[in-house]
């Protein structure tokens, strides 16, 4: 399967500010009704590297985003390449549920919060 690569019209770093991650829970965790809940090791690969990032975008650029988003990786569906926005390294992402949220900053710049994960 061929993945599909971030646009290189669009902002190619992200901010500081703005920016999170972590590692992976190495367990799933089930509720009971009553008393604790059970906690098992995953299988598997493993879940990827949760990160939030934030860009700024035009509304140009927002002519981009969302068809790349919507189309291309079909409403998020589908992993695509870029750089790690922490190392600056080839990696693997996908959006997260929920991962795309945006703001207006001024006349025509947008902020953009994206949720993504860093696939193993």
């Amino acid at each position: 399967m061929v993945l599909a690569v971030y646009p290189a019209d669009l902002p190619q770093y992200v901010e500081v500010q703005g920016f999170s991650g972590g590692l992976p829970d190495g367990f799933v965790e089930t509720d009971f009704e009553q008393g604790p809940p059970r906690r098992d090791r995953e299988g598997g690969g493993g879940e990827g590297e949760p990160i939030t990032c934030v860009t700024w975008i035009t509304r140009t650029q927002k002519g981009i985003l969302v068809p790349f988003w919507r189309d291309t990786l079909q409403r998020g569906l589908l992993p695509f390449t870029w750089v790690h926005p922490f190392d600056r390294t080839a990696a693997t992402l996908e959006f997260m549920k929920g991962g795309l949220k945006y703001t207006l900053r001024s006349g025509n710049l947008l902020r953009y919060t994206m949720l993504l994960r860093v696939l193993p």
